[in-house]
């Protein structure tokens, strides 16, 4: 079994995105049923940096909203995640 050096030093999952992270929004729908399995897939499949951050906005009718963002560092990492994550297809 090959270990990935960035999980061993607890570097791989940030908190927060460096500027030159490539991004991408998850619908809540997804993220709130799928995300163990989302992280799961990120962890096994992918080799680079990754971030998963919830964040709070404020709609154009005044309503707090809230949406999950994923990060990668290589945007290689976030094309193939975009087209092969089983967890993003909607039924």
């Amino acid at each position: 079994m090959e270990y990935n050096k960035l999980d061993l030093l607890k570097e791989r999952q940030l908190d927060f995105f460096p500027l030159h992270f490539s991004l991408f929004p998850i619908d809540d729908k997804i993220i709130y049923t799928e995300k163990d399995n989302i992280l799961n897939w990120i962890r096994t499949k992918l080799a680079g940096r990754f971030a998963l951050i919830k964040s709070v906005s404020i709609d154009s009718e005044q309503r707090l909203k809230s949406r999950f963002t994923v990060g990668f560092e290589r945007s290689s990492e976030l094309t193939y995640f975009m087209i092969a994550c089983p967890f993003l297809r909607r039924p």
